[in-house]
Protein backbone atom coordinates (compact mmCIF):
# COMPACT_ATOMS: atom_id res chain seq x y z
CA UNK A 1 0.00 0.00 0.00
CA UNK A 2 1.32 3.44 -0.90
CA UNK A 3 -0.27 6.63 0.40
CA UNK A 4 1.01 10.04 -0.62
CA UNK A 5 -0.83 13.30 -0.15
CA UNK A 6 -1.08 15.70 -3.07
CA UNK A 7 -0.31 18.74 -0.88
CA UNK A 8 -0.17 19.99 2.66
CA UNK A 9 -2.40 22.57 4.26
CA UNK A 10 -1.69 25.62 6.39
CA UNK A 11 -3.88 25.84 9.46
CA UNK A 12 -2.55 29.08 10.88
CA UNK A 13 1.22 28.72 10.41
CA UNK A 14 2.66 32.12 9.46
CA UNK A 15 -0.95 33.34 9.72
CA UNK A 16 -1.91 31.39 6.57
CA UNK A 17 -5.07 29.32 6.22
CA UNK A 18 -4.75 27.75 2.78
CA UNK A 19 -2.48 25.76 0.48
CA UNK A 20 -0.64 26.44 -2.74
CA UNK A 21 1.47 29.50 -1.94
CA UNK A 22 4.95 29.75 -3.50
CA UNK A 23 7.49 27.52 -1.76
CA UNK A 24 9.75 30.52 -1.16
CA UNK A 25 7.51 31.60 1.73
CA UNK A 26 5.23 28.61 2.29
CA UNK A 27 5.51 26.96 5.71
CA UNK A 28 6.79 23.38 5.74
CA UNK A 29 3.27 22.11 6.49
CA UNK A 30 2.42 22.85 2.85
CA UNK A 31 5.30 21.01 1.18
CA UNK A 32 6.40 18.31 3.68
CA UNK A 33 3.60 15.85 3.00
CA UNK A 34 2.79 12.32 4.19
CA UNK A 35 4.35 9.47 2.19
CA UNK A 36 3.46 6.15 3.79
CA UNK A 37 4.38 2.70 2.44
CA UNK A 38 3.32 -0.63 3.91
CA UNK A 39 4.65 -3.94 2.54
CA UNK A 40 4.04 -7.46 3.80
CA UNK A 41 6.88 -9.55 5.24
CA UNK A 42 7.24 -11.59 2.02
CA UNK A 43 7.18 -8.56 -0.26
CA UNK A 44 9.92 -6.29 -1.56
CA UNK A 45 11.74 -4.34 1.09
CA UNK A 46 12.28 -0.60 1.17
CA UNK A 47 15.59 1.11 0.52
CA UNK A 48 16.83 3.45 3.20
CA UNK A 49 15.57 6.80 1.92
CA UNK A 50 15.83 10.00 3.86
CA UNK A 51 13.73 12.10 1.51
CA UNK A 52 11.18 10.94 -1.01
CA UNK A 53 8.64 12.84 -3.07
CA UNK A 54 5.65 12.27 -5.31
CA UNK A 55 8.15 11.74 -8.13
CA UNK A 56 9.10 8.39 -6.54
CA UNK A 57 5.59 6.87 -6.78
CA UNK A 58 5.50 6.15 -10.53
CA UNK A 59 8.94 4.56 -10.71
CA UNK A 60 8.42 2.55 -7.52
CA UNK A 61 5.12 1.11 -8.74
CA UNK A 62 6.75 0.12 -12.05
CA UNK A 63 9.50 -1.68 -10.13
CA UNK A 64 7.15 -3.33 -7.65
CA UNK A 65 4.98 -4.74 -10.44
CA UNK A 66 8.01 -5.72 -12.57
CA UNK A 67 6.90 -3.51 -15.45
CA UNK A 68 9.60 -2.68 -18.00
CA UNK A 69 9.56 0.87 -19.36
CA UNK A 70 12.09 3.12 -21.09
CA UNK A 71 11.10 5.96 -18.76
CA UNK A 72 11.85 3.98 -15.57
CA UNK A 73 14.48 5.64 -13.34
CA UNK A 74 16.09 3.37 -10.72
CA UNK A 75 17.11 6.42 -8.64
CA UNK A 76 13.42 7.20 -8.11
CA UNK A 77 12.58 3.66 -6.98
CA UNK A 78 12.06 3.21 -3.22
CA UNK A 79 12.31 -0.62 -3.24
CA UNK A 80 15.43 -2.84 -3.00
Amino acid sequence: MIFVSDHGESLGEKNLYMHGVPISFAPKEQYEIPFIVWVSDNSKQLKTNKTVSQNHVFHSVLNFLNIQSPVYDEQLNIFK
